[in-house]
């Protein structure tokens, strides 16, 4: 069916210029990009804050540090590939970290209690922790540390709010 065709077929209950001005207000809006059903532009980026309640600290001594990553490429301890990497005084417990404006996505992040502030997870004999540590999810690590894909949640909206519990060996 043509244009020509459709348009005489709306002659009956429309003029040719109420036609016209229709079509020259939706054109309008169209190159003014009002789009009221367009998506948002591919650049937009959406992003939340995320809230790291920390439970089970042994004590007040030292601080506690940590890693977050978005992908399994380092993740728990390569601080170069972390998005995120800090170490924060021990002030309250439960102990808070708030990250914000961090663009929506897969994360996890692994932590640590640095009772000595050396910025190292100090290890005992045959490389156990000496110090506290915890994962994301709480997964258990009885032979090693968490995997990305165990310690893994999902930023979205606006708060996000995870909890850690550490453990102590």
């Amino acid at each position: 069916m043509t244009v020509r065709n459709r348009i005489s077929q709306l002659q009956p209950h429309f003029s040719i210029n109420a036609i016209n001005t229709i079509a020259a207000i939706g054109l309008g809006l169209a190159y003014a990009g009002v789009g009221l059903f367009s998506p948002a532009p591919a650049s937009a980026q959406l992003a939340g804050n995320l809230t790291v309640e920390i439970d089970n600290l042994r004590d007040r001594q030292g601080q506690v540090c940590f890693n977050l990553f978005r992908t399994s490429d380092g993740f728990p301890s390569d601080k170069q590939k972390a998005v995120k990497t800090d170490c924060i005084e021990i002030a309250d417990e439960p102990l808070e970290i708030k990250l914000t404006s961090l663009p929506y996505g897969n994360y996890a992040i692994s932590l640590y209690h640095d009772r000595n502030a050396d910025n190292t997870l100090n290890r005992a004999a045959f490389g156990m922790p000496s110090e506290g540590y915890g994962f994301s999810n709480n997964p258990r690590a009885l032979t090693g540390p968490a995997n990305f894909g165990q310690s893994m949640f999902i930023l979205a909206g606006r708060n996000t709010n995870i909890k850690v519990k550490l453990t102590y060996l």
